[in-house]
């Protein structure tokens, strides 16, 4: 197992990432299944709601073999924010960097729609996931008591972009 394990760890992984589209809600669904126990994955009606906001930034990330490796779902909170609604990985795929690289696609996407802040709720004991949006920059705003449920609590985290003064022109090059 180890060797078989190495060996596929060795191979150079190859991604393509493109914008969630409808056709992505089964396989979005799937392995939001895979990834997540119940009370903490959405069902088919919540993909369909946010998929159907043309608003949101949805990004997938497909393999050389095209296999749905992982997405995120960015959704829109007017006037200028987001909330990271989900970030799913494979597990066959998750430590080779690919979910930094979904959620700096969105974020990207939400910079240049001038989104600048964005949240998220996390699971208090998903300390995998905690770390993971600490070393993005996010920062724990405050504690959510059953947030997912009766005894099952949550963390909310924020992320803002902040520019230096300096470079006012970039910014508005930017947008």
């Amino acid at each position: 197992m180890t060797a078989i394990t190495l060996t596929l760890m060795s191979l150079p992984m190859n991604f393509s990432f493109r914008a969630g589209e409808m056709r992505d809600i089964e396989a979005m669904y799937a392995l939001d299944q895979i990834c997540f126990q119940p009370i903490f994955s959405f069902t088919k009606a919540t993909f369909r709601y946010l998929a159907a906001n043309g608003d949101n930034i949805s990004i997938v990330a497909v393999s050389s073999a095209g296999f749905l490796a992982g997405f995120a779902i960015l959704e829109i909170h007017p006037p200028d924010s987001t909330c990271l609604t989900t970030i799913d990985i494979h597990p066959d795929f998750r430590r080779m960097g690919l979910g930094s690289q979904l959620l700096r696609h969105a974020l990207k996407i939400a910079l240049g729609r001038g989104l600048f802040k964005t949240h998220l709720q996390v699971y208090v004991d998903n300390e995998a996931a905690i770390a993971f949006y600490l070393g993005f920059g996010y920062c724990i705003e405050k504690y959510l008591p059953d947030f997912y449920a009766r005894g099952v609590d949550a963390c909310l985290m924020s992320f803002e972009v902040h520019f230096p003064a300096e470079s006012i022109h970039e910014i508005r090059d930017y947008q």
